[in-house]
């Protein structure tokens, strides 16, 4: 697969190879709810669909001139979890912010104290 991302002096390219298979565990029925509401499907899966090479990926590498990466699936299995597992934890409190901004608060905060001592 290559992505092309920006344009002018901000464009990128970078190339991946991407294993797919569809003899993961689960696959049949993530292709089942899918298959049930088209529009939800990404465009990237929809695409090695229509290639004939749609699966769950087992295995993604990529690298460039400053990087590289392999993510490999080591064990996929179907089991049963129990509902407590999706409750949202005891004391978890919605907010608004993000970690990132969430971070720099904290951070501008500490210099604002730092700057009273």
């Amino acid at each position: 697969m290559t992505t092309t991302v920006g344009s002018g002096i901000f464009h990128s390219k970078s190339t991946e190879d991407i294993w797919t298979s569809t003899n993961v565990p689960g696959y049949n029925l993530y292709k089942r709810l899918i298959s049930v509401n088209p529009t939800t499907k990404p465009q990237l899966m929809q695409a090695l669909d229509n290639a004939g090479a749609g699966g769950f990926f087992v295995k993604m590498a990529s690298s460039d001139k400053d990087y590289s990466f392999t993510m490999t699936l080591i064990r996929a299995e179907e089991k049963n979890c129990p509902a407590s597992l999706f409750e949202i934890p005891a004391g978890y409190t919605q907010s608004d912010e993000n970690m990132i901004q969430h971070m720099m608060a904290t951070a501008m905060k500490q210099q604002a104290q730092k700057q009273k001592n």
